[in-house]
């Protein structure tokens, strides 16, 4: 939160008096954005009073500016303190932000970032050597075991798909409302944003928003839902409420909740691909190998999906959420680091355990339900377990649909992230001559003869996102944020084709012909459209019960 510019935290830390200097120990420079990079540059700035006419200089105003400025100070020591006087016009906040925002929340501005991040941080990463009191070499985390991720690729049912195309279709066509006045980037909107991606995660879920008026769910004053309230009821009765969750999300409001453990269970995760996968790692880890596993969440209703699921198999599971004191997260984390305790899995999510919580004692498994809106926030998360005193390799789970938002999630973050992995590699050789002993490919760094040194960095940056998020292709294409065409990633070199593509067309060809399904009975209250206007539905109910009988 300190480092976005806009913030309180941020603010607050800007205008404290640091004598002798600021220093600011931080995982990742770039919180989200590439744009975020102007919050540590701000701090540096007021810290050290510069002054850019005490010196004569003037804000450089354009991309090339900061290559010709740079072009003038030789490569920095990696790992060394030096004067930043004389690059005070690469540091300026303001012309940074501009530039920055001129470019777009996904431009390529990493001719900006080599030369910054080369100024002012000095970078310790795994692997390094330092020099301790005693004159003795210590490698940085020769004593922490690596981690390894695996970005899983699922597959809905047809059934599920096609309930998923329905909620897709006119959720994608409320997803953009206009520009940011100030950055010029297209903004979304956060209503359309969050069903998609509980929608994906579970198609059932969708079931919940198209039955707002129904009075199931508390709305706000827009008219909206987001289902905490609820959730929150349900935690102060310490219940689970998966019956009322089965009686949310089925097809027919005439359906019976299933009163029997397994009943109920398969009735949760009847069109979910990834608590499918969920449960398959429950048994694998901790039933067969006896280890815990942290899984993490992005929504609260996703949350409460998978917790109502695993209370109603009889797991014993931890859970934090948002609305939680702290007395009862303290308690829940001490359970979770003790190996002694029953309690095998902890469910919870990015915002409320994604940073400042320490859950390695007893852990080294975490699976990630939903893609992370940035990098940054995967890392975060990731450190949860893979930190000092982590005694065994951390593996890791990203948990992803094919042919839903998740692509367009996985494209978003990768296109943030890859300026600043730009320039983290034009700085330190070191990154990519690892990426040549691991591939054993001299060409990785030699280049081939048709290749330009643009690409070739492109290759290697490519290569070293691939490896981090334990990719099988890459994901910063453009083709990856289509949001109105999900097959369009299928065309690719190296995509795998879709068996129910030919299927899904005519599907969605007829879904956008007839539109969106409304239950009987239920209005979009949270659609601008007037509800004499809105679409027949694609399905009626009687035809939903003769396709699940069948």
């Amino acid at each position: 939160m300190g480092k976005t510019i806009a913030t309180r935290t941020h603010q607050v830390i800007g205008k404290m008096r640091w004598r002798g200097g600021l220093a600011l120990l931080t995982a990742s420079v770039i919180s989200n954005a590439t744009r975020d990079l102007a919050g540590p540059l701000n701090w540096l700035w007021r810290t050290c009073n510069f002054t850019l006419e005490a010196r004569n200089e003037t804000i450089l105003g354009s991309e090339s500016d900061y290559e010709v400025h740079w072009s003038k100070v030789s490569k920095i020591p990696a790992g060394n303190m030096i004067n930043v006087v004389h690059l005070l016009p690469l540091l300026h906040p303001t012309a940074f932000l501009k530039l920055a925002r001129s470019a777009g929340q996904y431009g390529d501005v990493s001719s900006l970032l080599g030369p910054i991040l080369g100024s002012f941080q000095i970078r310790r990463v795994r692997g390094d050597t330092m020099i301790g009191a005693n004159g003795t070499e210590i490698r940085i985390g020769a004593d922490t075991p690596p981690f390894e991720v695996v970005t899983v690729e699922l597959k809905m049912t047809l059934q599920a798909r096609k309930q998923y195309m329905v909620a897709h279709n006119w959720c994608a066509k409320n997803m953009g409302v206009g520009k940011d006045k100030d950055t010029g980037d297209g903004r979304i909107d956060n209503n359309s944003h969050r069903w998609l991606c509980h929608t994906t995660f579970n198609p059932s879920l969708d079931n919940i928003r198209t039955r707002i008026s129904d009075g199931m769910f508390s709305k706000t004053k827009k008219g909206r839902s987001t289902g905490v309230e609820e959730i929150t009821k349900w935690h102060e009765k310490n219940m689970s409420g998966q019956m009322f969750l089965q009686t949310a999300t089925a097809d027919s409001l005439d359906d019976i909740p299933h009163t029997s453990r397994t009943g109920a269970a398969q009735n949760i995760a009847r069109r979910s691909s990834k608590l499918a996968f969920l449960s398959g790692l429950v048994k694998h880890l901790c039933f067969d190998k006896k280890e815990k596993l942290l899984i993490f969440c992005d929504w609260p209703m996703v949350q409460w999906n998978v917790a109502a699921y695993l209370d109603t198999l009889g797991i014993d599971c931890l859970d934090i959420r948002s609305c939680h004191t702290t007395e009862e997260r303290s308690k829940a984390v001490n359970r979770f680091n003790d190996p002694e305790d029953p309690a095998m899995i902890m469910v919870t999510n990015y915002r409320c355990c994604g940073q400042a919580v320490n859950l390695h004692k007893a852990c080294h498994n975490v699976v990630m339900l939903e893609v992370p809106r940035s990098v940054a926030i995967f890392i975060q998360a990731l450190g949860r377990l893979y930190r000092v005193m982590q005694t065994f390799a951390v593996k890791v789970w990203l948990l992803t649909v094919d042919g839903t938002y998740d692509q367009v999630l996985q494209y978003r973050a990768a296109a943030k992230y890859k300026p600043q992995l730009t320039a983290l590699a034009d700085l330190d050789d070191n990154i990519i001559s690892a990426v040549v002993v691991e591939d054993g490919d001299e060409d990785t760094v030699i280049g081939r003869e048709d290749e330009s040194d643009e690409l070739r960095t492109e290759r290697i940056v490519s290569q070293l996102y691939m490896r981090l998020m334990g990719q099988r292709s890459r994901r910063d294409q453009f083709a990856w944020s289509e949001l109105r065409n999900l097959a369009a990633k299928d065309q690719l070199p190296g995509e795998r084709p879709d068996p129910m593509a030919a299927h899904m067309q005519d599907f969605i060809q007829e879904l956008n012909e007839t539109g969106a399904e409304t239950p009987e009975g239920s209005t979009r209250s949270d659609s601008p459209e007037p509800d004499n206007d809105l679409p027949k539905p694609l399905w009626t109910l009687s035809e939903i019960e003769e396709s699940r009988k069948s």
